[in-house]
């Protein structure tokens, strides 16, 4: 079988996912012909993924254009959707693809619902509405909007499979609603990362050794609830301040976010005993777990409650408590494998609440051996190509 993956973004799991399904490949190579189609500077941003799929005899890895990019992820959602899938037809055509994996499903749904290609697709669908707030009017047409999208959609017959990440319960009502069988949960994987050799999380941000850091880690926006977490600092009780230190980590969402984070530790420093540091940009892999290793524990406040976390699998992978949201999908993993402690709303006074009780309960036991077994890269990728 001649298989087409589609993924042309180039940030957190997008590049992860297509780590998982080349590195799958290199050990079934009686799994066909597999062409991943990516971004234009992909092999230049991650020469060792490209030095390790060239390697494997039945992947090929293919840049777009940059001319490509630009017209497909221009414009309103709408052009997009046809501007995508138009290059997707193009690319299965060019190499003779029998399948097409769309590792981003989300900016396909309005032109599927009109189009059915030659090929039969499958795709991952981040953020379906089954979750979705409906407390306001606004919050209900949007819910109704996606509800129509998805059952048009599903219309589609060339469509074979969609999968919806962690989630059974979404899986099957979406199941209930449309099409039998066209959506299946799938676990978001947890990579296997290694640390630095001879790092230490307190000397390099000069940290005092008898802080405890907590962590959040990321893309850091408004809707990942950073400024709620740095902010949470000014509640926390004056006698537990001297024992805590923030790191906010992470490639900010624009220059005004990082405008607003680098006030917010300024004021955090000059106005509490608790250290705050923020350090920008691009977190390598090695990096990353140096910290996830290292920390006290990681602060993942984020205010959708329709999606997981891929933090929540890092922070289980290192064995360290999360402090995050207690509504969806994130309240019903924590609370199924004792992963941590929820707030009720992303408030900073919620959250420092949450920091003084974890700060009080001693060593975390959870069941994070158990939930990062069910979700290993060669079953992730398994899955999707089953």
């Amino acid at each position: 079988m001649r298989r087409l993956f589609f993924d042309i973004l180039i940030t957190g799991h997008h590049t992860e996912y297509i780590g998982h399904l080349i590195h799958y490949f290199r050990h079934h190579p009686e799994a066909g012909v597999n062409i991943f189609v990516v971004h234009p500077h992909f092999k230049d941003q991650f020469p060792r993924l490209a030095a390790d799929a060239n390697e494997i005899h039945n992947v090929q890895l293919v840049e777009i254009t940059e001319d490509e990019f630009q017209k497909s992820t221009a414009g309103s959602l709408l052009r997009q959707s046809f501007s995508c899938l138009r290059l997707v037809q193009r690319y299965a055509e060019r190499y003779q693809a029998e399948g097409v994996f769309l590792l981003s499903f989300n900016v396909f749904q309005i032109s599927l619902m009109l189009i059915r290609p030659s090929f039969k697709i499958r795709g991952i669908l981040f953020l379906q509405f089954y979750r979705m707030s409906k407390g306001s009017w606004k919050e209900r047409l949007k819910y109704l909007r996606k509800y129509i999208v998805t059952k048009l959609y599903s219309n589609n017959r060339q469509i074979e499979r969609i999968f919806i990440l962690n989630d059974p319960n979404s899986a099957d009502y979406l199941n209930r609603k449309f099409r039998k069988g066209l959506f299946q949960v799938l676990n978001d994987p947890i990579p296997v990362l290694q640390p630095l050799d001879g790092f230490n999380i307190h000397d390099l941000y000069n940290i005092e050794p008898e802080r405890k850091i907590l962590l959040h880690l990321g893309a850091l926006s408004d809707r990942k609830g950073t400024l709620e977490f740095i902010r949470s600092a000014l509640f926390v009780n004056k006698e537990s301040q001297n024992e805590l230190a923030f790191l906010v980590a992470g490639s900010p969402g624009g220059a005004e976010m990082a405008e607003r984070i680098e006030n917010q530790i300024r004021h955090i420093n000059e106005s509490t005993g608790i250290k705050a540091v923020c350090d920008h940009g691009f977190m390598p892999d090695e990096k990353m777990k140096s910290l996830l290793d290292q920390c006290y524990a990681i602060v993942i406040p984020y205010k959708n409650p329709e999606s997981s976390s891929g933090i929540l699998g890092h922070a289980a992978a290192s064995n360290k408590p999360v402090i995050t949201t207690g509504k969806g999908l994130l309240k019903e993993l924590v609370e199924q494998y004792s992963l941590g402690l929820l707030i009720d709303e992303v408030k900073p006074e919620l959250i420092a609440g949450k920091i003084e009780t974890l700060l009080h309960r001693g060593d975390w036991k959870g069941e994070s051996t158990k939930f990062v077994v069910q979700r290993t890269p060669e079953h992730f990728a398994s899955t999707i190509v089953a």
